[in-house]
């Protein structure tokens, strides 16, 4: 959630209208106690993967395995959130030609059964999709609204985990901005099934000057949010907008019960921590204050971090918290 501007490193929008035209003609899919489909990994690509799990291992705790691809990739985890990590190519010719060094890339959702695949494949009935040998499908991006998605059966039907007692870094969200949150959050409830917070949560560009006003929709996934940040008016986040493009899964969020903490660390080890402008963190605040709420938020410089976008968010008082707020009303 938090916007990043600046902070986000480095497109025309494309297909957008034809996007919201599809999307606006989705039937609306029955409620289930449990959604058709769940968030299964989020797929990464990075210039050296080792130097990717040595920062999220050194800095979270958290453990990595080979994917036993035979490419040098690995999967991360956190609990039950997954990360996979792609060595990004080094040439144009490849076959990964959207995996890009730095980039967040791909939403791979589990399905319970290559039927439930073909339900959500049945409410898109204007759109092609690239099968795999396996019955996984790849979404075109307009249907998406510009997010590459793939669906896929797993046969892991183990339920959402609550965080270890005591953990001290947890995977809260992935932020994706967009045009339209409520268009963009049509696609995961009616297409795919899943649940969206009631409320749309507003920040308004006075008092958060460095990041822009903006609407955020979330959607629950069961294993992580999806923070669907529409930037509102001009500012830091449009102009990302205008840069990215729709649809761009633009960082990793991580629930922090001690974000002084962690900033001391990591200056401990020579790293600045800097806020959604990009410029280094007030050292007297240790982070960025989203007003009135009194969330806290925190980058980490994207070249320790092996150019992924993280953002380290610690929640304000129960009674203006933002985070507080949706979760009473939430899962």
């Amino acid at each position: 959630m938090g916007g990043r501007s600046g902070a986000f490193v480095g497109g025309a929008v494309r297909g957008a209208m034809a996007a919201l035209a599809l999307l606006a003609s989705f039937p609306p899919v029955a409620g289930a106690a449990e959604p058709p489909v769940r968030f299964g990994y989020v797929a990464a690509c990075v210039a050296d993967v080792a130097h990717a799990t040595d920062f999220f291992a050194t800095t979270f705790g958290w453990g990595s395995q080979p994917t036993g691809s035979g490419r040098g990739d690995a999967v991360v985890r956190a609990g039950d959130f997954r990360l996979e990590l792609r060595e990004a190519p080094r040439h144009e010719t490849s076959d990964r030609p959207h995996c890009r060094a730095g980039t967040y890339s791909t939403l791979v959702f589990h399905a319970r059964s290559p039927e439930e695949i073909e339900r959500a494949l049945a409410r898109l009935p204007q759109v092609r999709v690239e099968r795999d040998p396996d019955g996984a499908v790849s979404l075109p991006r307009e249907a998406s609204g510009g997010t590459h998605v793939r669906l896929a059966v797993s046969g892991d039907e183990q339920g959402r985990a609550e965080p270890a007692a005591g953990a001290s870094a947890r995977v809260d969200r992935l932020a994706i901005i967009v045009r339209d949150a409520d268009r963009a959050a049509a696609f995961y409830t009616d297409v795919l099934g899943l649940e969206r917070y009631p409320e749309t949560l507003v920040l308004e560009s006075g008092g958060n000057e460095r990041s822009g006003g903006m609407r955020v929709a979330f959607i629950d996934a069961r294993g992580v949010w999806l923070a669907l940040v529409q930037p509102v008016g001009p500012g830091p986040l449009m102009d990302y907008l205008d840069r990215k493009g729709d649809g761009y899964v633009a960082e990793l969020i991580v629930d922090v019960d001690d974000l002084d903490g962690f900033y001391d660390r990591m200056r401990a080890r020579g790293v600045q921590m800097v806020d959604t402008s990009g410029n280094p963190v007030d050292p007297q605040l240790k982070a960025h204050v989203l007003h009135p709420y009194g969330d806290r938020i925190a980058y980490f410089p994207t070249d320790f971090s092996a150019g992924l976008v993280v953002e380290l968010c610690e929640r304000g008082p129960p009674e203006t918290s933002l985070l507080h707020r949706r979760d009473r009303r939430g899962r």
